[in-house]
């Protein structure tokens, strides 16, 4: 495998997306005259828009899925895999930081 470049937070990119496709493009290596290209941000804005309007109809690209309410969660018993994640102590590190890129023991 390869090493992870880039760790996004949703909730930082729901903050500044602007932001967040200038850091994935510079971990991708793309020139900064591309990543700070207004015409280009607008296009990827966009296109994020577009993807994330249905996301269980577009899973197949975006690999997202609904929110879940706390009964989705309990119907589909996501409680299972918050516990088997708080069993080690390198995923409940990052679990109980809300997924902080500098908690992740893989970057």
């Amino acid at each position: 495998g390869r090493d992870i470049a880039y760790d996004m937070l949703l909730g930082d990119f729901q903050q500044d997306s602007a932001a967040e496709f200038r850091n994935i493009g510079r971990a991708m290596g793309i020139c900064d005259a591309a990543t700070d290209h207004p015409g280009l941000l607008k296009l990827l804005a966009r296109m994020s828009q577009e993807l994330t309007k249905h996301p269980t109809q577009d899973a197949g690209i975006t690999r997202m899925h609904d929110v879940h309410t706390d009964a989705m969660r309990e119907a589909k018993h996501c409680d299972v895999l918050a516990g088997w994640m708080r069993s080690d102590p390198a995923c409940a590190a990052w679990l109980e930081s809300g997924a902080s890129p500098e908690s992740n023991a893989l970057l």
